[in-house]
């Protein structure tokens, strides 16, 4: 196997390729973030894969850049998940396999049961064996130790490497701008503690989270914990457990009495701590920018703007989906959607069934405030709202934290819902190719 950064990982034997959650294409998704680390460029050629393995719908699991590179014949695997299969049917992936949790299937001669995760949509992890050998990818998995178990009972020993997560990503406390470090780590602990009961020969915490470039506010305040964390968590546990911290292009030779690890970038475990702490690493009580600060638009382009935002959110509630309507009038939601910096704010009454220009001495009871730049890449399907929900641009507030938090679904569900614009916005990745 070799790692390739993030939550892609290359699976082979001499005849038999497997991709796990493919991003090669590009390092950026929408400009927003990298990979950390991040590789760069490939030195090398991937052959043609066997099969394309997915463990869920997330856009850094998903790298539509990518995807569009590779041959639309090649067998897709992936969970019951209607955005995933929205996706592979818009790019034009004629071999479509759906798997389901703890049902085995093989590609070649490698077998591959998908593992649990205790999460509301569709994902998985993986556990490949060959001739004897097993790796176990656990991805992004909310996994219990009943899964542990059991997989001991399917491998019996044959599990070598296990890749596990330990990070977190504190997306309401960014959005509302009060990151939370309160049990910072618990997601850490905690997959730290199961997987001891793992009977595996090697340990390497992965799916390791993204990278803002130019952003140190995201880069310090975004993931809670690194992979030194979570091995120090995993010796707390059990002092006896193997681990490593793995590497972008690290191979792992598991057809060996021992598993051997053949790392490309040249770096000591000193390069490595420093890699973390300064490029990303949690600080306590760093704050993140007000986005009132947010660089003027030249006057030319904002005239357009604000007429293209007018036309689209004045025209009332009829885009609305009937649940959402309703859901929000028993909220008794008055959101405002505040556009940066100095365009028009728009109030949507959701009581009195109205939509109008915001005044300030007006206020309803959740705000959501977004860059101008960003709401335009939306309306032209340029950015999708969860992909934006990932980053530093916009903030939320509210008279509680739901009603601040359903601000989101205002904005999304006001025509701008992701499996809505998922097609317009694979097409425009497919104009710049």
């Amino acid at each position: 196997a070799r790692l390739l950064g993030h939550a892609c990982v290359l699976c082979y034997t001499e005849s038999t390729i497997l991709l796990c959650d493919p991003w090669l294409k590009d390092t950026h998704l929408d400009g927003l973030v990298r990979r950390f680390p991040d590789p760069g460029p490939l030195d090398f050629t991937i052959p043609k894969p066997s099969a394309l393995l997915f463990s869920h719908h997330h856009w850094d699991h998903i790298h539509i850049p990518t995807l569009l590179e590779m041959d639309r014949d090649i067998p897709v695997y992936y969970p019951e998940n209607p955005r995933m299969t929205q996706i592979f049917d818009r790019l034009g992936f004629v071999n479509q396999f759906v798997i389901e949790h703890w049902q085995p299937f093989s590609v070649g001669n490698i077998k591959i049961w998908p593992t649990a995760s205790h999460v509301p949509f569709g994902e998985c992890g993986f556990y490949l064996e060959s001739e004897g050998h097993g790796l176990l990818n656990l991805v992004d998995s909310v996994f219990k130790l009943e899964d542990i178990l059991k997989l001991n009972q399917i491998a019996d020993g044959r599990i070598r490497v296990c890749l596990v997560p330990y990070q977190s990503y504190d997306e309401m406390g960014i959005l509302l701008g009060k990151p939370n470090s309160l049990n910072r780590h618990a997601l850490c602990v905690e997959n730290a503690r199961v997987i001891t009961h793992l009977d595996c020969e090697l340990i390497i915490p992965a799916a390791d989270g993204l990278y803002y470039p130019g952003n140190q506010f995201m880069n310090q305040l975004g993931f809670f914990s690194t992979p030194f964390d979570f091995i120090d968590c995993l010796y707390e546990e059990n002092f006896q457990k193997k681990a490593m911290i793995g590497m972008p292009l690290d191979e792992l030779i598991l057809h060996q009495p021992k598993v051997q690890v053949k790392r490309t970038l040249p770096l000591s475990i000193e390069d490595i701590l420093s890699l973390y702490e300064e490029s990303r690493s949690f600080v306590e009580g760093v704050q993140l920018p007000d986005l009132d600060q947010t660089t003027p638009v030249e006057d030319s382009i904002k005239g357009v703007w604000s007429a293209i935002f007018d036309e689209y959110f004045l025209c009332g509630l009829d885009r609305f989906p009937k649940e959402y309507l309703e859901e929000f009038q028993r909220l008794g939601a008055r959101f405002d959607l505040i556009v940066l910096p100095d365009f028009n704010g728009y109030q949507f009454d959701f009581i009195q069934g109205t939509v109008k220009i915001l005044q300030p001495m007006e206020p309803g009871n959740a705000q959501l405030r977004i860059r101008a730049e960003d709401l335009m890449w939306l309306l032209e399907s340029k950015t999708l709202v969860n992909i934006l929900m990932q980053s530093d641009r916009m903030r939320l507030s509210g008279d509680t934290t739901e009603l601040a938090y359903r601000a989101l679904d205002m904005l999304a569900a006001n025509g701008l819902l992701d499996e809505d614009r998922i097609s317009d916005y694979i097409g425009s990745y497919e104009a710049m190719a």
